[in-house]
């Protein structure tokens, strides 16, 4: 039986840095202008070099941060007979930087989770099939769309609600940024490009190794003709 690592689908969600303005204005009933969402983000996703579904990563403005749709479909098929299939779905609000809400379906297999938030004394309340908990300080989960805010102490997994402790480390390879991720049920690497016209790392693609040795692949879909 194939397993795919828990992190987040790698559902998983996106911000290539969040940037706004304010009216340079003294006056206190100037308005202000809502930061830019991210922009929307396409993958392929491919088991080794085999295409076996997408995930994407669709954003909305909404006051002081954006929304985020993610929404990833897997299928392994072997002469037509379909041995793994895996669907996601998330939605998730951003602000100042922070996760305030998430609500998450995920199907792996026949294996169901689910994970809901809600606002309890100013605190995030987590709510899965398992257990309930709150998290006290600005909450994030795998937020590979922008990578400076993955050096955090733990990550909320968004299939399977767990806030998860890791070990990150980055490097250069010539124009590619690298950023790696260890911990329970993750070993992933994660790569980016700087966009010359913003000067933002822009997420390009994601290599997830899996317990059976294979690698679980995004591809971005603006690349390499996909």
């Amino acid at each position: 039986m194939m397993s795919l690592p828990k992190t987040c689908c790698l559902a998983m969600f996106l911000s290539l840095s969040i940037t706004g303005s304010i009216a340079n204005n003294i006056d206190a009933n100037t308005d202000t202008v809502s930061p830019a969402p991210p922009q929307n983000l396409y993958f392929d996703v491919f088991l080794d070099d085999k295409k076996i579904g997408k995930h994407n990563f669709i954003f909305s403005a909404i006051d002081n941060g954006y929304e985020l749709n993610s929404e990833a479909s897997y299928k392994v098929k072997i002469l037509g007979i379909t041995f793994f299939n895996y669907q996601h779905q998330s939605k998730e609000l951003w602000q100042d930087n922070c996760l305030k809400s998430i609500q998450s379906s995920t199907d792996s297999n026949g294996d169901k989770y689910s994970v809901s938030s809600a606002l309890v004394n100013e605190s995030m309340q987590i709510t899965t099939q398992d257990e309930t908990f709150t998290t006290s300080e600005c909450t994030r989960s795998f937020v590979y769309w922008e990578p400076d805010l993955l050096f955090s102490k733990a990550l909320l997994n968004s299939q399977t609600g767990e806030l998860q402790e890791l070990e990150q480390s980055e490097e250069l390879n010539g124009e590619l940024r690298i950023i790696k991720i260890s911990g329970k049920d993750v070993d992933i690497e994660l790569h980016y490009q700087t966009d010359q016209a913003t000067g933002l790392d822009l997420w390009k693609a994601l290599i997830a190794k899996l317990e059976n040795g294979r690698t679980l692949n995004y591809r971005s879909a603006n690349i390499e003709g996909t």
